[in-house]
Parts: C-alpha cells; structure tokens; sequence
C-alpha cells in the first residue's frame, strides 16, 4: 500500500477526484488528506470516493490551515452539513489522527475504533513506558 499525504488544496483534491474517475488510481493507493479549510471541493472529492467504492483517510484534527475554525464558523454551516452528510454517507473513510505530545486519543479510538490511523510526525509524541 502506498499512502500519499497531501494537505488537501484545492487543485490536490481535484487532481485526486479526476484520477479516480478516469480509473487510472491503483487501489493500492489510498491518499492521507490533512484538510486545510472546508470546501466544497472537499466535500465533492469525499463523495466521488464514495461512489467509486474507493478508500480515502481523513485527518480529523490537522495542524494547518483553518479547517478546524471553518467548522464551527456558522457562515459556514450549510457547507459543514454537507462535508459531515458525505462522510456518513461513505463507508470509505480511513479517520486519521495526528499523534502529538499530551493528546489524549481515547475519544477518537471510540469513535472510530473500527476505521481509523495515527500518523506520528514527532518522536517525542509517542509514550515511552518503563
């Protein structure tokens, strides 16, 4: 398996959608999109994974850009239904989570205990035990 991580731009994102639409994206690649704000080019690219049955993962809490403020801005809470519609109505969504130094991860293994991934940028994030 081969897992590329983008940032989620917008022209990543588009150029992910159309190589699944033209089938010409191994499924043995399944693309890590740490998602910089909250778009619909997000949203539209979640749900083309979707429908073409193709695995994605999603970092839920990036440690770039403005996604995380977009969500609980309410100018944006029509776009916000949408991108939370999009990942319930797909089953393949890889949850990821950034693993950090005194980050509890018990929420988000309940959550998504049966789909999920860290991804361990720092050395120092991971407990060491004696």
């Amino acid at each position: 398996m081969y897992f590329p991580y983008l940032r989620g731009r917008q022209f990543e994102l588009i150029a992910l959608r159309e190589l699944v639409e033209k089938s010409v994206l191994s499924s043995k690649i399944i693309p890590v999109i740490e998602p910089v704000k909250l778009s619909s080019t997000l949203v539209k690219t979640i749900e083309t994974y979707g429908e073409y049955g193709r695995t994605i993962a999603l970092i839920m809490n990036p440690k770039v850009g403005s996604f995380r403020n977009d969500l609980k801005e309410e100018k944006n809470q029509k776009l916000k239904e949408s991108f939370l519609t999009s990942l319930n109505d797909n089953d393949h969504i890889l949850y990821m989570s950034l693993l950090r130094a005194n980050l509890n991860p018990e929420k988000f293994i309940e959550k998504y205990a049966d789909n999920m991934g860290t991804i361990c940028t720092n050395k120092d994030a991971i407990p060491v035990y004696e």
